[in-house]
C-alpha cells in the first residue's frame, strides 16, 4: 500500500482468519518478527480478514485490501490490534531508568515513526529496516558523540 504520511511504499499482510480479533492479536508480533527474520520484510500492519476477495471466476481480486486500507477501511481493526499489543504484558518493556535509555528509545521511537519501542525489544520486535537502522546509528552517534557500527544494533 502507498502510505500518504511517508510518502512510501508499506507492506501490509492480510491473514484469513475466522476466530476472535482478541485471538489473532498475539499472533502479530510472531508473524511480523517471523516475515523480517525469514525475508527482511518490514510489515507495518498484519490484518485479519474472513475471506479473500475473488471475482466472479474465482480470481483473487490482488489489489482490492489495498485499496480499502488505503480507503482507511481497516484503520479501527489495526488500532484495536497495536493497543493490545502496547499495552499487553509480554510486550510491555521494562521502565527506562536512566537518562540515557530515554534518549535512545526516544531517537528509536522517532525514526521508527512513532513507533513504541521498549527496552527488552530486539530488532526483529521493532521491525526496523537497514535504512532506518543507519538512520538510528546516525543520530546516536550526533546526540552522544561516540562512533556506533549499524551491526552493533543488531546485537
Amino acid at each position: 500500500v502507498y502510505d500518504q504520511k511517508t510518502q512510501s511504499g508499506e507492506i501490509v499482510l492480510f491473514v484469513v482468519y475466522k476466530k476472535s480479533p482478541e485471538k489473532f492479536a498475539p499472533l502479530v508480533k510472531e508473524i511480523k518478527k517471523h516475515l523480517l527474520k525469514r525475508g527482511g520484510w518490514s510489515i507495518t500492519d498484519v490484518l485479519p480478514i474472513r475471506k479473500l476477495p475473488k471475482t466472479t471466476s474465482g480470481k483473487v481480486k490482488r489489489y482490492e485490501l489495498a485499496r480499502q486500507y488505503e480507503a482507511g477501511n481497516f484503520s479501527t481493526e489495526s488500532a484495536a490490534i497495536n493497543e493490545y499489543l502496547e499495552s499487553s504484558p509480554e510486550t510491555s518493556g521494562q521502565t527506562p531508568i536512566h537518562e540515557i535509555e530515554t534518549e535512545l528509545l526516544s531517537i528509536f521511537s522517532d525514526v521508527l515513526n512513532g513507533k513504541k519501542v521498549h527496552l527488552a525489544d530486539s530488532y526483529f520486535d521493532m521491525g526496523a529496516n537497514s535504512l532506518q537502522l543507519s538512520q538510528i546509528a546516525e543520530r546516536i552517534e550526533q546526540k552522544f558523540g561516540r562512533e556506533l557500527a549499524v551491526s552493533d544494533l543488531f546485537t
